[in-house]
């Protein structure tokens, strides 16, 4: 069948001007969005994200060094990464980062990086030395906490200001920071129309401080039709812009029975009068939110044999297959211990049983009795001394229903230690440990002989590691309770 060219010429002049007005009113409709919408809109696509695996590779695409006028500077600004590749998993302040400047990334062992945080203790692992290192708390610079996808969708957490804190008590995404408190102390403005980025439809929302020494200025595209992903930021002073995002490629993935976008191929332009322009393109290869998660993901498993320096003792550990760091925070140390090791003993806990613990009198004799457990070697002074002070005050403990219990904590023979009591007429029931002393000592906490533990009725702990000296302060607390 043929069909007269004009007639076809007319079918497609009509379809032109059909699709174009009904388009147009479609993006009409769009445009009337404020940025208080427009960043509930966000938040409810990118709040949902509480945890998120990401693996990406940034390549460095143009650098022009600064003009410099003058005299030369007194330090040479430092060299633009040429290449990276990253692997990612985080949590809030959780995470365990792998990456590497080698041009062949993660698969060069050499250059390898790794860094994991489990909220305890930071673990770093050097593929260059073949050493690794561990240290209470966070700590660590901007390669610990890299995560360049997540600054592209400005979900990087910021600090709340007080008047938001009702609303954001564990910190703010970079981007509702922006809106929010642009809003408090600068002009936000949304755009009449929308312009086109990447072929995503976007709102602009401008923030500006014109009476800022800086004349500062933000602006951001944002895709109506993806859930607001941003798709291009400009940080401008004085008319000028300094730092540039845009992205070229998105891609989605889903979450909660919804869909989320990121950033696939990405483009970051910082200009500086120091560094001079450095331009990088991002490519991610897998991004997971609300990734699970398990006990493991925020620790390093070191190859056998690497040698591991305990920054807090600057004692170095030969790392074996079954062996673990444990954070110690009331004694400021990082105990190297079996996998199967735990501390069970602190503040607000309940004892553990006494399984691996011989008492005098046996635990269910002791229930619904405060205690007092005295850790203790007899062949310490400072333990001697100790029970014959708790000696002394037993009357008056037993007068408060506070049940005095010692336990050897240190290897003996069962007759010598009984010789012992009764020789220094030691009026208290003495247990002893049964089994492993040294794993034993680990999960009841003890740090030092002679060691302290008070407990409630319930044989809550409500003190651990304290001395005589402080024993009626703690008593008296133990009654408020």
């Amino acid at each position: 069948m043929r069909i007269n060219r004009t007639a076809f010429l007319c079918m497609v002049l009509a379809t032109v001007f059909c699709v174009g007005p009904a388009r147009a009113q479609s993006d009409q409709a769009k445009s009337f969005l404020d940025d208080v919408e427009i960043l509930a809109r966000w938040e409810k696509t990118y709040g949902r994200i509480r945890s998120m695996r990401v693996s990406y590779r940034t390549l460095l695409v143009e650098f022009r060094p600064p003009e410099i006028q003058g005299d030369e500077p007194d330090e040479e600004p430092p060299s633009p990464v040429k290449h990276s590749e990253v692997e990612r998993t985080e949590q809030g302040r959780l995470y365990h980062v792998r990456y590497s400047l080698a041009a062949d990334g993660l698969n060069n062992r050499e250059w390898l990086v790794e860094y994991a945080f489990d909220g305890e203790i930071t673990q770093k692992y050097m593929g260059s030395t073949q050493r690794g290192g561990v240290s209470l708390e966070q700590r660590g610079g901007s390669e610990e906490t890299m995560n360049m996808p997540k600054e592209f969708m400005f979900l990087m957490n910021h600090k709340t200001p007080d008047v938001l804190k009702d609303e954001y008590p564990n910190g703010m995404p970079e981007l509702a920071y922006s809106f929010r408190v642009g809003k408090l102390r600068a002009k936000v403005v949304v755009r009449p129309k929308l312009e086109y980025v990447a072929g995503q439809s976007c709102h602009v929302v401008e923030i500006s401080d014109p009476n800022s020494a800086r004349q500062g200025k933000k602006v951001y595209w944002m895709a109506h039709d993806k859930g607001m992903c941003l798709m291009k930021y400009q940080n401008a002073w004085n008319g000028k812009v300094r730092s540039e995002i845009e992205i070229k490629k998105i891609a989605e993935v889903n979450l909660d029975g919804g869909s989320v976008w990121y950033p696939q191929k990405a483009y970051r332009t910082t200009c500086s009068d120091r560094f001079g322009t450095i331009k990088n393109e991002l490519t991610v290869m897998d991004f997971v939110p609300n990734v699970k998660i398990d006990e493991d993901t925020f620790r390093l498993n070191y190859i056998e044999g690497t040698r591991v320096l305990d920054k807090n003792s600057r004692k170095t550990h030969k790392w074996r297959k079954g062996m673990k760091f444990v954070a110690d925070k009331l004694s400021n140390s990082i105990p190297y211990v079996p996998e199967d090791w735990y501390i069970l003993v602190g503040a607000g806990k309940p004892l553990p049983t006494f399984e691996s613990i011989e008492l005098e009198r046996p635990a269910e004799q002791i229930q619904d009795t405060a205690i007092l457990l005295c850790f203790f070697d007899m062949e310490q002074r400072p333990s001697r001394n100790c029970l014959q002070q708790l000696r002394a005050r037993r009357h008056e403990l037993a007068a408060s229903e506070v049940l005095i219990v010692a336990i050897h904590a240190s290897r003996a023979d069962e007759t010598e230690l009984n010789e012992w009591v009764k020789k220094h007429n030691i009026p208290i029931p003495v247990g002893t440990i049964t089994e492993d002393v040294e794993r034993t000592r680990f999960t009841w906490g003890v740090r030092s002989l002679p060691w302290l533990i008070l407990t409630n009725k319930q044989h809550v702990v409500a003190s651990e590691g304290l001395n005589i000296a402080e024993l009626d302060d703690k008593l008296e607390r133990l009654d408020d309770k």
